[in-house]
């Protein structure tokens, strides 16, 4: 990938109140997996057979199709006023724009059209106030936001578009009140959305259809932190969320580049209905030990996923997967864990495991492309100065993910246009094997002149391990990313 970003910021305040303007660009040229695009089924069954890729190429720096050129770019602007009567009033405009295109192996090559080409617009405005403290132990935020997004195709690339035109109107609601006492924090919070999402695109009869989808939902949330001791606390946290299917899920008609899958979307998807419940202990020792120890739990209804079919597509562009956008009632529980050990006042060992459980309620089996079994540990040695460096660290870190034995199994069955008669060849694809990887870093902070240098040193993958990551889908046709060196350096004046 080749990369080039920027950002860059402006403020003025005084005692009361203050203006903030910011804008970024960020834009990428990115290679995608040449042995994921594979010209027959044929080929494609072998492809995903093979522990090899089946593409492969002398190393090159040159980037080549397929590809993906993207560009973001952020302009948004923000003022406060504080009155002393009503309390903090803030604003915030913002306006973003994605430019993306994805370039495909075309028979001829010198047609250098993308065959892709999307130009989304984003604008944003949030109003809300921050009243003051009531009764000396009462505080709240009320609000408001607004969202208006319009996607356009630029024509000409002969090819149907993955997303079609659209445009989103959404609007929101806010408010929630936080009550701070010794032993015990409340709050209570509730939401009120509203979207309307209007597309137009044509079917496979090449009629010109409206989509006119309008969703509502009112949100709740409470949640309270028991302060035991200084330094034991257990917070809870209940609440109900509510999620509109995104353009994608509701019209992709297409080849998912990046992805290299064919992703069908399902226009009559209905909105996500979900009820989460957190608990959380976090205990710190005299000693300075920390751990964190989180466990949830969510029920789902209507909960939106990608399902493997079992009859990949031959196009014109190639032999590739399809899925489809599916809904379901489910429930996800789990845990995570996170600790720093004190060692020695410079050398700390730090650690943190994920645990998920996802069930689909319709079948009682399990629910595909969950993340698996996960654990973390570090030793960190973090100095306050070096010679001339401060905020130092330097750490070492064994990560380990374990194989994915709670999902369906998948399966495709391929044509084969050789046999005499229609004949299908079952492919199981099996689930990747677990793996370790070993990451180092270094960093560190240099004052030159009273101006900051900050420099980190990344090692990623020491060892160059193979493996492939279950939720990563190019896993079909090659490994994941090897070992990888990265130096990043920050210069604040």
């Amino acid at each position: 990938a080749e990369e080039a970003h920027y950002s860059a910021a402006a403020s003025y305040s005084t005692t009361n109140k203050g203006v903030e303007v910011f804008h970024s660009r960020f834009h990428t040229n990115l290679g995608i997996l040449r042995s994921a695009h594979i010209g027959n089924l044929t080929d494609l069954q072998l492809a995903i057979s093979r522990a090899e890729p089946f593409v492969a190429e002398d190393f090159s720096y040159q980037i080549q199709t397929p590809r993906q050129l993207v560009t973001h770019q952020l302009w948004k602007a923000s003022s406060y006023w504080n009155h002393t009567a009503t309390g903090k009033w803030q604003a915030v405009y913002a306006f973003q724009q994605n430019t993306r295109q994805e370039f495909d192996i075309r028979r001829n090559s010198e047609d250098a059209r993308p065959a892709l080409d999307m130009n989304l617009q984003t604008h944003q405005v949030i109003f809300k106030l921050d009243h003051p403290v009531w009764k000396s132990q009462s505080k709240g935020t009320i609000g408001m936001n607004y969202e208006y997004q319009k996607n356009r195709n630029v024509p000409g690339t002969g090819v149907r578009p993955l997303i079609p035109f659209y445009n989103s109107h959404q609007a929101g609601l806010f408010w929630i009140e936080r009550w701070i006492g010794e032993k015990l924090e409340g709050e209570l919070g509730i939401r009120y959305d509203m979207q309307q999402l209007l597309a137009k695109k044509f079917d496979l009869s090449n009629s010109l259809v409206n989509y006119d989808r309008v969703f509502h939902s009112i949100a709740a949330n409470a949640g309270a932190t028991w302060k035991f001791r200084p330094n034991l606390k257990w917070s809870s946290n209940l609440g109900t969320a509510f999620r509109a299917p995104n353009p994608a899920e509701l019209f992709s008609e297409g080849l998912h580049h990046g992805a290299a899958a064919i992703e069908q979307g399902n226009p009559a998807l209905q909105q996500e209905k979900a009820i989460k419940w957190v608990n959380t202990l976090n205990y710190t020792s005299s000693s300075n030990h920390q751990i964190e120890w989180t466990l949830y739990t969510q029920w789902i209804q209507d909960f939106i996923y990608l399902q493997l079919q079992e009859q990949p597509r031959l196009t014109i562009r190639g032999a590739f997967p399809v899925f489809d956008y599916v809904q379901s009632n489910a429930h996800l529980y789990g845990m995570d864990v996170q600790t720093r050990l004190v060692i020695h006042p410079v050398l700390f060992v730090v650690g943190k495991a994920a645990l998920l459980r996802a069930k689909n309620l319709d079948t009682q089996a399990w629910l595909q492309y969950m993340p698996a079994d996960r654990a973390e540990v570090g030793l960190s040695f973090e100095p306050k100065t070096l010679g001339n460096w401060s905020a130092v660290q330097v750490q070492l870190t064994g990560s380990q993910v374990w194989r994915q034995v709670r999902s369906p199994s998948e399966v495709l069955q391929i044509q084969d246009f050789n046999a005499a008669v229609p004949t299908f060849n079952t492919l199981e694809i099996p689930t990747p094997n677990g793996y370790f990887l070993m990451h180092l870093q270094v960093g560190g902070k240099l004052t030159l002149d009273d101006n900051d240098l900050f420099v980190q040193f990344s090692i990623n993958n020491i060892w160059n391990t193979n493996y492939r990551e279950y939720l990563n889908r190019l896993r079909y046709y090659a490994d994941d990313i090897g070992r990888s060196l990265e130096l990043r350096l920050q210069y604040s004046f």
